[in-house]
């Protein structure tokens, strides 16, 4: 359950990458 959680923080993560220029640093800080 933990894992599929993860993974839909991932999803997420991704997606708004997608939605918007996000700096490599800034996008690493956000997957801590």
């Amino acid at each position: 359950m933990l894992k599929q959680f993860l993974l839909n923080i991932e999803g997420i993560v991704n997606y708004i990458k997608g939605q918007l220029y996000i700096p490599p640093a800034l996008a690493f800080a956000l997957q801590m």
